[in-house]
């Protein structure tokens, strides 16, 4: 979907949503929202290098964002790529302790607190070595390897070049996740059974995927009338040949190590706390999804608070719209009546874009005081529509940031695509969290480094769509 940074890791790997049209041609800049400007000159440095140190690891991100260079390129995600980087991210961590923040403006103490969270969080990644869950139910490098090709558009003769060579790295890609998967079943890191089952049937669709068919190819499917026809058979055939000599025998060697070593290895029992150092992973990555320093346990009690006064917040809500039944025949009028479905294309449009507004309206209030009205917007809305399914759906990658959405047609539940008011009965924002961090859009773009932020590898745990 979208597009300001995403770190490279995520960006190829754990296909959990969509990605943004990965255009070879250089991307329209997303829209920002203006931002005070870094104001201490060593803050202003390090930020600067710590840029230019984002767009070495991530190729893919800097190649969206207009590096022509890097979109011939592929990130490192070997462990001994992994390990170099930690001389840098140290360097950068101490530059940044080192300025003190009293002397800073408010919003460059944010950056600086923000900076700080980004270094430490990649340096304690590194010393976890995250990347041993190298694939999850979704499959491994084959998935993101077929989507990453089909989010790639080549509209010149240079682009058909850049993307045949990403092609022929992809066999090293290939061979450090399955170097991560052996380095995580060497030392008890293994996914459980029905994971491993999910990403062998993955794994056996791409050994098999005829060539004619290959997900690798469709970025040739439509060639620009620039390139001559000659030109086209000829770059079409030097593709095929990379599939066929280096990626293909990856493939098989990836379902090779799923069936014959993983498979055997992998325990019924799910959990990563479950597994040796696991606790202190699921603790990091929980730290990352929810941007704060609470524990598990922490969090899982919020959960069961938050089931509560939602739970009760909905039974006010319902007897405030006249239901005088009980709740799960409410549930029922919600997934059944008619006037909750939209009927054609125009109507869905209509009902989706009037969502979308009352959600502009509210939106700033959930993201602290500098979420003021104006600093969260959408792009153009563009629907495509499933007919097979009857179902809308909003993609990611035709919003100015936010995140993917659906809009159900017909199926269970169009309650749930319903905007609602902010509960009045929310807590107020305490001073840890989100809040720390500075405002999308700030000079210098922190928000590229969300990826990691959030405690998403580059295999198992998801994707972040978006920059928060």
């Amino acid at each position: 979907m979208k597009r300001a940074m995403i770190g490279a890791a995520a960006l190829l790997t754990g296909l959990a949503g969509g990605l943004p049209t990965l255009a070879q041609t250089p991307p329209v800049a997303p829209r920002t929202v203006a931002a005070p400007a870094v104001t201490d000159a060593r803050l202003a440095r390090v930020l600067a290098d710590y840029e230019a140190y984002l767009r070495a690891k991530d190729p893919i991100t800097a190649g969206l964002d207009g590096d022509r260079e890097a979109l011939a390129r592929l990130p490192d995600l070997s462990r001994a790529g992994e390990l170099a980087r930690r001389a840098p991210i140290q360097a950068l961590l101490d530059r940044t302790e080192a300025i003190a923040p009293a002397r800073l403006s408010a919003a460059d103490a944010r950056n600086r607190t923000f900076l700080l969270f980004l270094l430490r969080r990649e340096l304690e990644g590194i010393a976890l070595d995250t990347n041993r869950l190298a694939f999850n139910s979704e499959g491994g490098y084959g998935q993101s390897a077929a989507y990453l090709a089909s989010s790639t558009r080549i509209a010149s003769r240079a682009d058909a070049e850049a993307w045949l060579a990403r092609l022929e790295g992809l066999p090293r890609l290939y061979d450090d996740t399955l170097a991560d998967a052996r380095r995580g079943l060497a030392t008890g890191l293994v996914q459980p059974a029905s994971v491993v089952e999910s990403a062998i049937q993955l794994a056996r669709t791409d050994a098999a995927q005829p060539l004619d068919g290959d997900p690798l190819l469709k970025p040739f499917a439509d060639l620009p009338s620039s390139i001559t026809a000659a030109d086209q058979a000829a770059l079409r055939e030097r593709a095929r040949t990379v599939i066929t000599d280096s990626i293909v025998p990856r493939r098989q060697a990836w379902l090779a190590f799923l069936t014959d070593e993983a498979a055997p290895a992998a325990p019924v029992a799910p959990g990563l706390g479950l597994r040796p150092g696991g606790r202190d992973m699921y603790a990091y990555f929980v730290r990352g999804f929810t941007t704060t320093d609470l524990t598990p346990d922490q969090i899982h009690q919020i959960g069961i608070q938050e089931v509560a006064r939602i739970r009760a917040r909905m039974e006010t809500e319902m007897r405030a719209a006249g239901w005088t039944g009980d709740f799960a025949g409410f549930l029922s009028f919600l997934r059944t009546d008619p006037q909750f479905y939209a009927t054609s294309r125009e109507d869905l449009l209509e009902k989706a874009s009037e969502m979308a507004k009352r959600a502009d309206d509210r939106l700033p209030a959930l993201f602290g005081a500098e979420g003021h009205r104006g600093q969260l917007h959408h792009g153009s809305l563009q629907w495509r529509l499933d007919e097979d399914r009857r179902r809308g759906r909003l993609y990611g990658q035709h919003l100015a940031p936010g995140p993917a959405a659906a809009v159900r047609t017909a199926g269970p539940d169009p309650a749930r695509g319903r905007a609602r008011s902010p509960p009045a009965d929310r807590p107020a924002a305490g001073g840890r969290g989100p809040a720390l961090f500075p405002a999308r859009g700030r000079r210098h773009r922190l928000h590229r480094g969300l990826g990691p932020v959030l405690g998403i590898s580059r295999r198992g745990d998801g994707l972040l769509p978006h920059p928060l």
